[in-house]
């Protein structure tokens, strides 16, 4: 396991931390899942005023303001990429942690990468030990992996086409939720594109986008799987 820095994990707690409402503006919602920047900049915020408690950064022996350190921390947040901010809280206990991972990381390194860094240690009595327990209990704990609520298959389009792990179909009863693969190729390999259904019994007009690229196959999984359940409450059975 890749050891942290003290710095990095006290960032990723604080956006643990994050209220939940506003940790998935900035991730992302809608069947869009488009990113809300007043949130992006509420994290940037909280993640700034919590690590301030500890951790000082200075340009020279001047002191960086912490509305300085939010607006970079902003400014990183929004150059995250969608797939990796809509993982942050719709993907799998693998795809959060590797999303946590990826953003934690970005903040670290640009931090320390623009300013000199110190840690006071001292200041944690009056910083994160007074949060309540529940809060801290909250910001260790793993969100809950993903489970797919339909069944999904290999793909296989006749006998001289065998099934493989990087091509599958999703299906609630007889119905064919989605489609998901794995790019082999190309600018987009080594990612998944998903491609959501609707019912063929309902009638109106489906939502969209119904298709787009990801970075795995369980948020791939979880996007047709709710692109599906978009489209019975936006559209009427026949």
């Amino acid at each position: 396991m890749t050891k942290r820095s003290v710095l990095r994990v006290d960032i990723g707690v604080a956006l643990k931390v994050v209220a939940g409402p506003t940790l998935k503006a900035f991730s992302g919602t809608g069947v869009k899942r488009r990113r809300e920047e007043a949130a992006t900049r509420d994290v940037a915020e909280h993640i700034s005023q919590r690590i301030s408690i500890m951790h000082k950064f200075h340009v020279d022996d001047v002191r960086v303001d912490e509305k300085d350190v939010a607006e970079l921390i902003f400014d990183i947040l929004t150059a995250v990429p969608d797939d990796v901010a809509n993982a942050v809280t719709r993907g799998s206990f693998d795809d959060k942690d590797a999303a946590f991972d990826h953003v934690t990381g970005v903040i670290e390194h640009a931090l320390t990468g623009k300013w000199q860094h110190k840690r006071e240690p001292g200041a944690w009595d009056g910083g994160f030990s007074k949060m309540q327990k529940g809060e801290v209990e909250n910001a260790v704990e793993e969100p809950p992996k993903y489970q797919p609520k339909y069944t999904w298959k290999r793909t296989q389009i006749d006998a001289n086409d065998p099934p493989t792990d990087y091509d599958w179909i999703g299906y609630d009863g007889v119905g064919a939720v989605g489609r998901i693969r794995k790019e082999m190729h190309g600018p987009t390999k080594g990612k998944w594109q998903w491609a959501g259904w609707y019912p063929r019994d309902f009638k109106g007009s489906p939502p969209t986008p119904n298709t787009g690229w990801v970075a795995t196959a369980r948020i791939a999984t979880q996007m047709c799987e709710e692109y599906w359940d978009r489209c019975k409450e936006v559209m009427m059975p026949r």
